[in-house]
């Protein structure tokens, strides 16, 4: 199929003038990139939230530490699986164990 110089250049012009949204890992507490069907990135980061946080990426250290990934090597190149809960620490049983002294 031969396209003609004006085709091309309409097609193009369409493209410009749609960008691509890029992801904002800003707006969720929930992250579930490794089981939603998201295809496979560069980059995958396994995240637990802080005890008191809400959903599984929490909303406090986890969404902008995504987006600053995202940032810095392309957003299409970063999953995010957050943690399950819940999630419960014993770090006084485990401190004994390792004889730390906590």
């Amino acid at each position: 199929m031969h396209l003609s110089l004006l085709t091309l250049l309409s097609l193009a012009s369409l493209a410009l003038a749609s960008p691509i949204t890029r992801r904002q890992y800003t707006a969720s507490d929930t992250e579930n990139q490794l089981t939603d069907g998201t295809p496979c990135r560069a980059i995958t980061i396994l995240f637990a939230r802080g005890t008191t946080e809400p959903g599984n990426v929490g909303e406090v250290a986890g969404p902008p530490f995504f987006q600053a990934v995202a940032n810095m090597v392309g957003s299409g190149d970063v999953a995010v699986q957050g943690v399950r809960s819940p999630l419960t620490a014993h770090l006084r049983p485990r401190c004994k164990d390792v004889r730390v002294g906590c």
